[in-house]
C-alpha cells in the first residue's frame, strides 16, 4: 500500500508493506494489522518535512558548487531528486548537524577533527537536539599503500560496524574493480524486504561487516545488507594489499588457477550493514515506545553508486539511496 501525501511534484509517500497489514499466526490465517500500519503511516507524513543533512568539509561528494563534468565527484542528482520527493535537504559542516533526521557523509577522503567526531557521538545520542541517524559511505582512499584512515573508524566500532581495509577485486567483469551484490536474501530489514530481487553495482569497494564474535552488554544490533553472495560463484574476493596494481592481481590469478581456488573466499562478502538498537535493551526506566528495533545507520563500503555519472545511469542506485532514508528516519 502507497501512501502519498502533497500534489506533485512536491510529494512525501510511506510504503506499507504487505507483512505489514497481516501478523501470520500459526494454524490461523493471521491477524490484521494494516490499521496500525496506516496510522503509523500517516503520522509519519503527519510531522512534515524531514531535514537529510549532508556534511561537507572532509573531501566528501559535492552536493554544489563548480559542474563535475564526469560525475564522478558530485552527487548533486541524489540530492535533488531526495529534495524533489518532499523532504528538507541540505548541507554544510558537521557542527550544524543538531537538528537533522538523518546525516549522510558520503566519501570522506581527509580526518574529521576531534571536535566534528565529538558532535557525531552528541548527535547519535540525541545530546542536544533530535537522536541522530547516519548513512555513511566510505571508499578505498589509498595514500602511499595504505588506506586513508578519517576518525570514523573507531566511532563505528563503538556501534559493532567493522570497516576493513581491504578492496574487493573480479575476475567476472571487463574491470576488476567492478562488483555486483544483491541485499541479504534472508535478511527482514525493511530496505533488503523492499529490494530483495534487486542487483546493484559497485565499483571500488571495500568490505564492511558486523564486529566478530558475540559483543556483550550491547544494544546495537548490526545486520548483513549487502553482498557478494557466492564469491566462487561472481569470482570476486578481498585484497589487503592495497599497494598492488588489481590488474596486474587479478591477471596473476588467471594464470594460477590453483592460487585463485584458494583465495576465493567460502562466504558471502559483506559490503554494507545495518544497524539498529534494541529497544529490548533500554535502559532501566525507559519503556520501549514500540516492538520495533530503533533504526541508527547504514554503512556501505563505496560512495561511486551515489555520484551523478552513476546515479543517472543505474536507476536503482537511487531506489536504494531512498529506501535507505526512508529506513534511517
Amino acid at each position: 500500500m502507497l501512501v502519498v501525501s502533497g500534489t506533485e511534484p512536491k510529494t512525501t509517500w510511506e510504503f506499507i508493506e504487505d507483512t505489514e497489514l497481516v501478523t501470520p499466526i500459526p494454524g490461523r490465517k493471521g491477524v490484521f494489522t494494516g490499521e496500525n500500519a496506516l496510522i503509523a503511516a500517516l503520522r509519519s507524513l503527519a510531522q512534515g518535512r524531514r531535514k537529510i543533512y549532508f556534511t561537507q568539509g572532509q573531501g566528501e561528494l559535492s552536493t554544489s558548487g563548480p559542474r563535475d563534468p564526469l560525475g564522478w565527484k558530485s552527487m548533486g542528482e541524489a540530492y535533488r531528486r531526495l529534495s524533489e520527493r518532499g523532504y528538507e535537504v541540505t548541507s554544510g559542516p558537521v557542527k550544524d548537524i543538531q537538528d537533522a533526521d538523518v546525516v549522510v557523509i558520503a566519501r570522506p577522503t581527509s580526518p574529521f577533527k576531534p571536535s566534528d567526531l565529538k558532535a557525531l557521538r552528541k548527535y547519535l545520542k540525541g545530546e542536544g537536539g533530535k537522536k541522530g541517524k547516519l548513512l555513511v559511505c566510505l571508499d578505498v582512499d589509498v595514500l602511499d599503500g595504505k588506506m586513508v584512515h578519517t576518525g570514523l573508524e573507531p566511532l563505528l566500532a563503538e556501534y559493532n560496524v567493522k570497516v576493513n581495509d581491504d578492496r574487493l577485486v573480479s575476475l567476472q567483469t571487463r574491470e576488476p574493480l567492478l562488483v555486483v551484490a544483491i541485499l541479504h536474501p534472508e535478511s527482514d530489514n525493511k530496505i533488503a524486504r523492499t529490494l530483495r530481487d534487486t542487483q546493484f553495482r559497485f565499483l571500488d569497494v571495500r568490505t564492511v561487516e558486523p564486529m566478530p564474535g558475540d559483543v556483550p552488554n550491547t544494544p546495537y544490533k548490526v545486520e548483513q545488507l549487502l553482498l557478494i553472495p557466492s564469491p566462487k560463484n561472481f569470482l570476486a574476493l578481498r585484497e589487503t594489499d592495497l599497494a598492488a596494481n588489481p590488474y596486474r592481481v587479478v591477471e596473476g590469478l588467471k594464470r594460477d588457477t590453483h592460487l585463485l581456488m584458494k583465495r576465493l573466499p567460502d562466504h558471502p562478502l559483506c559490503i554494507g550493514v545495518a544497524v539498529s538498537k534494541n529497544r529490548a535493551m533500554m535502559p532501566p526506566g525507559m519503556p520501549p515506545a514500540s516492538s520495533k528495533d530503533e533504526p541508527v545507520m547504514v554503512v556501505i563500503g563505496d560512495s561511486t553508486w551515489l555520484t551523478d555519472r552513476e546515479v543517472r545511469a543505474i536507476e536503482q542506485n537511487q531506489l536504494l539511496f531512498d529506501t535507505c532514508v526512508r529506513w534511517l528516519r
